[in-house]
């Protein structure tokens, strides 16, 4: 009886041991026993309602509760806000198939010496992306993950959405385009550019999309080519990647032939020249990583560039 109360009290000891060098090895050696306070919002707090989604610096989605991850872990807090935004990012992936949904993981410094993740901005980024791809059977190479260490001493948002290739509401959208054209033409009349995300330029088609802006363009610029009656008007039309060069060369000028007819409806009796540039100078790139189009970005190479050139003085001898 008192050899097995000795191998119980053994067994105990040796228990106690493993216990206090397993709490060495994590807070001394690893120092993963952080306190709390270093992570603040990341670990502790209310949850502020300042999560968006954002496609071609559009919002497309706000007013959803950040992240809160354990410290130096992927683990998180689910919530039905969560099961919400995934309902929100599926379907938006689904109603524009040649969109991408990007995620981007952050950590903390103090983070990265957690040798289970290489970079746990990273792995944060991906168990979000494989919820959304299991549970919506979206293919997973459509979410793309990304991970990166934060420099600041709290992390408020340890993850951030884009929305890629996809684009928003017409109304959203047009608005941003008008106010961006109404702030070219303020800032010089001289040479403006309008795009086919107002324009809504095809190859195939001979009538483009005037808005307002525009509207209002050309009433400034008539007025001012009242004080330049020689200055001549310059239009330069330009397409995308996705056509051969003599086909690009050939809309390119069918946009700029489409504008010319528009500015003629005015009144304004300046004269016009009409150039093409083909697909050689886009402003971006407009194919996506799987080499499909990238449909905003095609919109926004497709353009007439509006330039007013006066005519030089001559010099008196």
């Amino acid at each position: 009886m008192k050899n097995f109360g000795r191998i119980l009290l053994s067994l105990l000891v040796f228990w106690l041991w493993l216990v206090l060098v397993r709490t060495y090895y994590i807070c001394g050696v690893k120092d993963l026993c952080s306190p709390e306070s270093d992570v603040s919002s990341i670990t502790r707090g209310k949850k502020p309602l300042t999560l968006t989604v954002s496609a071609d610096g559009i919002r497309v989605l706000d007013n959803f509760p950040e992240f809160v991850f354990d410290f130096s872990s992927t683990s998180f807090e689910n919530s039905d806000d969560y099961t919400l935004l995934y309902d929100k990012l599926a379907a938006m992936l689904k109603s524009q198939p040649n969109s991408r949904l990007m995620i981007t993981g952050y950590y903390l410094e103090n983070e990265k010496k957690n040798d289970a993740f290489e970079n746990l901005g990273l792995a944060r980024a991906m168990s979000v992306a494989d919820k959304i791809a299991k549970e919506f059977e979206i293919s997973s190479g459509r979410i793309l993950t990304s991970g990166e260490i934060t420099k600041d001493s709290v992390l408020d948002k340890p993850l951030q959405f884009e929305m890629l290739g996809y684009i928003p509401s017409g109304e959203l959208l047009q608005a941003r385009e008008e106010e961006n054209f109404k702030k070219q033409w303020k800032d010089s009349i001289t040479i403006v550019s309008y795009n086919g995300l107002l324009a809504i330029f095809e190859p195939n088609i001979t009538e483009c999309k005037i808005v307002p802006a525009f509207e209002e363009f050309t009433v400034a610029l008539k007025a001012y080519l009242q004080n330049e009656p020689k200055a001549k008007i310059l239009l330069i039309g330009h397409s995308d990647s996705h056509q051969s060069e003599a086909e690009a060369k050939k809309t390119a000028m069918n946009y700029a032939k489409m504008l010319d007819k528009q500015l003629k409806k005015t009144g304004i009796k300046n004269r016009i020249e009409l150039k093409s540039a083909g697909k050689t100078k886009k402003l971006v790139s407009d194919v996506l990583p799987d080499n499909t189009a990238d449909v905003l970005a095609t919109a926004k190479n497709r353009r007439v560039e509006i330039i007013v050139i006066k005519p030089s003085k001559k010099k008196n001898n």
